[in-house]
């Protein structure tokens, strides 16, 4: 078919695309560093290994995901099925590099996480095979998958991180000490980011390496268990031109040492393009193209869409597919092409499902894949790991548990010197009671900050999880564990400051009573608030919902309505508010035994109503030993902690 083009048109159209390339080529350093010389990455004589396997397939994939319509109030709901990948197919050999290339909302994404097993079942159809292995049976240890989000722990250095992933990877059965840290070593060798291996990575508002230092650092925890297969996200995302380069030829580097790789990326310079084996083109969910990279200009040319000289085919043929007007790239007859349908009508299309049938007679699998643990290390060294790397961040972030010992100091002074050496008279009952029930608050609202916490780093521990490093439960001992020493040491500080400033009951016994019943409402509390942000969508609903939830238990904790005077039917909610079990503890605690006097002038006043504790105890509805009220706090800790693990499970989903 003869092509007929206006070189006014499309002269036109290059000196428009090729003044955007040059912007966006611009061979800039912007947040390199060290930049890395060009030429130390291109592939060299001997680089290439040859592999053995390690094929993927992927054939006839469809998926589906249910949208609901309507407005919950009105009543009028409808549901709506949104077909989002439509029969995509493809074969990608060892030692090839795939791009996945289309606009936003054409599926990439959607179809990396299918071939990555990220997806779950729900609405997939069709088969995704690694060496004749269904990706479902296919373990974690074996792939690797980089996000386009970055998420790590900012106060860790390039090599204690990586020596975090390695510790999690790598099997000590097959592994030495030794072997892992010169794992680390070789890969941040391979990703030239040696020369960074002791800086912090740094987070939001804190200084640590650049973007694409931390892309490159992304990649590292995916290689330190040397993949078979690794996937990625748009990882050029957010980078220059520069760094994006270097990006990509360290990806093709390693793809012609034997992994197979697979990303999606939006719309790579001329430069990078030429670096992929395969491409993708998806269009709505359906393949516009797919099959060897050189062949791409001779396929839309075919069409009548030649590539113009000089110009981005990437660009190019996005901007064709998105473009109502196709007029202004072609002057054939037909302007209303159907690419998906002449793709499928092609040869690319006959030679793709040719390829899929070799690989599947191929006799090529993982090595040893099903008999593989799902975790490479038991979950007592997981959470080991996971405690370790906690407490240097705890160490090297220490602004909040600080914040929480001075607060904790300061307010015990504070209270401490408002009720200074309070007596046994009348005038100071409402007093003592006064400030037991608010030594319970200040163990509980200072911890509600775990809630947030806990939702900070969700997206982490998501990622983590979803790469095959842990389990929930290592999580959750952790998250447990790493709680205690605080929830312990800010009760303690504050009780035993204020305890004798105000000269509560003068016992030992008592003292040390109290001590136990501050930590352990505060170790309540921390449980309470752990569950509330396990099941919060977001930080910012964990800590609405801590404080208020706070004060409704608070509205229950026995001091603002005692238990006698308390509606019916609200009873229920004095029983499962731990501040009550608390207060009841440490009212009994103080008042138990103890005989109050009266001075000359409430005598003569005739107010001189209570003369020992036990009165008001009675008062207040209190009636059982403090022993009681301290199995009641343990059992409170057990079932909030229980209820956080199952939230853990529940909510907190294997997903990138």
């Amino acid at each position: 078919m003869q092509v007929l083009i206006d070189e006014q048109e499309i002269g036109d159209y290059v000196d428009t695309e090729l003044g955007k390339s040059s912007v966006n080529d611009t061979s800039t350093n912007v947040d390199e560093s060290h930049p890395i010389p060009l030429q130390d990455l291109d592939d060299k004589q001997g680089d290439v290994i040859v592999a053995s396997g390690h094929n993927l397939i992927f054939d006839e994939i469809h998926y589906r995901v249910e949208q609901k319509n309507g407005h919950p109030c009105k009543g009028k709901k409808t549901t709506k099925t949104l077909h989002i990948l439509k029969g995509v197919s493809g074969v990608v050999r060892s030692g090839e590099m795939l791009a996945i290339i289309g606009s936003s909302g054409a599926g990439k994404s959607t179809l990396l996480d299918i071939l990555a097993g990220r997806k779950g079942e729900t609405g997939i159809e069709g088969q995704v095979m690694i060496d004749g292995e269904p990706i479902a049976h296919v373990s974690k240890r074996t792939t690797g998958y980089v996000t386009q989000e970055d998420v790590f722990k900012g106060v860790l250095t390039v090599r204690e991180d990586l020596a975090f992933y390695a510790n999690m990877t790598l099997p000590s059965s097959q592994f030495t000490a030794e072997q892992r840290a010169a794992r680390v070593e070789e890969v941040m060798k391979d990703l030239k980011i040696s020369h960074r291996a002791d800086a912090k990575i740094g987070a939001i508002g804190k200084k640590g390496l650049s973007g694409g230092e931390k892309k490159r650092v992304a990649i590292g925890e995916q290689l330190v268990k040397d993949p078979d297969v690794l996937f990625l996200d748009e990882p050029t995302s957010g980078l220059d031109s520069y760094t994006s380069l270097v990006l990509l030829k360290l990806l093709r580097k390693l793809s012609h040492q034997g992994k197979t790789i697979i990303m999606t990326i939006h719309q790579p310079s001329s430069t990078i393009w030429n670096l992929f084996d395969r491409v993708m083109i998806l269009d709505q969910g359906r393949t516009v193209y797919f099959g060897k990279k050189d062949n791409t200009e001779d396929f839309f040319a075919s069409m009548g869409y030649p590539v113009p000289h000089g110009l981005n085919p990437a660009d190019y043929f996005l901007d064709v597919l998105l473009s109502k007007d196709r007029a202004n790239y072609t002057l054939a007859g037909d302007v209303d092409t159907d690419f998906h349908q002449a793709y499928v009508e092609s040869s690319n299309y006959k030679r793709t499902l040719a390829d899929i049938k070799d690989v599947q007679e191929e006799d090529a699998s993982l090595e040893d894949d099903a008999s593989l643990d799902k975790y490479a290390v038991h979950r007592g060294r997981q959470t080991l790991e996971l405690l370790s790397r906690a407490w240097k961040e705890l160490l090297r972030d220490p602004e909040a548990a600080i914040v929480l010992i001075v607060q904790a100091a300061f307010l015990g002074i504070i209270v401490g010197s408002i009720f200074y050496q309070l007596g046994f008279l009348q005038e100071d009952i409402n007093s003592r009671v006064g400030l037991l029930f608010f030594l319970i608050l200040s163990g509980a609202f200072p911890v509600t900050s775990v809630a947030i916490a806990v939702q900070q780093e969700k997206d982490l521990i998501n990622r983590e999880r979803a790469s095959g490093l842990y389990s929930i439960i290592p999580y959750f001992f952790e998250r447990m564990i790493l709680d205690i020493p605080i929830h312990i040491i800010v009760p303690v500080l504050f009780s035993s400051i204020t305890y004798w400033m105000v000269n509560l009951n003068n016992s030992a016994g008592a003292f040390f009573i109290l001590l136990g019943v501050a930590s352990l409402n505060c170790m309540v509390a921390g449980s309470f608030y752990t569950l509330i942000g396990a099941l919060s969508p977001n930080a910012l609903t964990a800590n609405i919902m801590s404080f208020t939830l706070t004060v409704i238990l608070m509205l229950f904790g026995g001091f603002f309505v005692a238990k006698p005077i308390l509606p019916d039917w609200w009873v229920w909610m004095y029983y499962i508010s731990f501040i009550r079990y608390s207060f009841d503890a440490l009212m009994a605690n103080e008042f138990a035994g103890v005989t109050f006097s009266c001075s000359e002038q409430e005598i003569s006043d005739n107010i001189c109503a209570i003369t020992n504790g036990d009165q008001i105890l009675k008062n207040f509805g209190i009636t059982a030993p403090i022993w009681s009220s301290v199995i009641a706090l343990i059992c409170q800790y057990i079932i909030y902690r229980t209820l956080t693990l199952v939230a853990f499970w529940l909510v907190y989903k294997e997903k990138r």
